[in-house]
């Protein structure tokens, strides 16, 4: 099993695990957990094996500044 990084930031984190978060993969990949966003707009853009979803835009710059 791969080993993720929980890099989401501290106040952003909960601990019952129903919140958006952000993992780093040993490869340097993101991994985003976040609410599913559905809209006609995109959804022809969306993969059989992808998801369209929802954070809010502060946790992700934060942690994006904080990989610097």
């Amino acid at each position: 099993m791969t080993e993720l990084e929980d890099i989401t930031p501290e106040d952003y984190r909960c601990p019952a695990g129903d919140c958006p978060a952000i993992f780093r993969t040993p490869e340097g990949q993101l991994v985003i957990i976040g609410k599913r966003y559905i809209n006609e707009d995109i959804t022809h853009r969306i993969g059989i094996d992808e998801a369209a979803i929802t954070v809010p835009k502060d946790m992700l710059q934060r942690a994006i500044k904080n990989e610097s």
